[in-house]
């Protein structure tokens, strides 16, 4: 099963259709939040390294009372997409699901802010009515803005998605040898 999930997974990052977009967030959230993470599961007993390897955000170089209404990072959370000698940080699992992505009025929004937001309410496990302030936030720009013909919160999917795959290669790597093995 992780195996094929992260198949499938580079699959629909490398798409720009809609519901291959929207189909990162189940596999995400099987990944990395579901109670016990898929990752965690294939891990234990394996001890491979999974560092997640993110370009630095700038919203803290914003001091509070100059902050923009609206910030969201999209490409720049992927060091292989963000601008050249972008600052990289390496954070855990549980430091990239709160890694801040995006900012609406006053709203921080954090990875998996995005993937609760798409799997929940615009559908990518179930579709519902935005709850608490981050999806209702999110739910909001998605009325008023578009990246790349996308909802940022969409769009974004695709570059946490890649940083997942890059995290999680050497583990896809052990598991992989482990099959052959057999």
């Amino acid at each position: 099963m992780f195996l094929a999930s992260l198949r499938e997974l580079e699959d629909k990052v490398a798409s720009s259709e809609e519901y291959d977009m929207l189909s990162l967030s189940r596999l995400l959230r099987l990944l990395l939040n579901d109670g016990s993470p898929l990752v965690h599961q294939v891990n234990r007993g394996r001890g491979v390294d999974v560092t997640f390897r993110c370009g630095a955000s700038t919203l803290n170089m914003f001091p509070a009372s100059v902050r923009p209404d609206y910030w969201s990072r999209q490409d720049g959370l992927d060091p292989e997409s963000a601008p050249p000698g972008w600052p990289v940080i390496e954070v855990s699992l549980s430091g990239f699901l709160s890694e801040l992505v995006a900012l609406h009025a006053g709203q921080e929004i954090s990875v998996l802010d995005i993937i609760k937001y798409e799997t929940h309410v615009e559908g990518g496990v179930h579709a519902g009515e935005p709850r608490g302030p981050e999806a209702t936030a999110l739910h909001d720009v998605a009325k008023r803005l578009q990246v790349g013909g996308f909802r940022p919160s969409l769009r974004q999917l695709r570059s946490i998605g890649r940083v997942t795959l890059r995290a999680v290669a050497a583990l896809r790597d052990r598991v992989s040898e482990e099959s052959r093995a057999q």
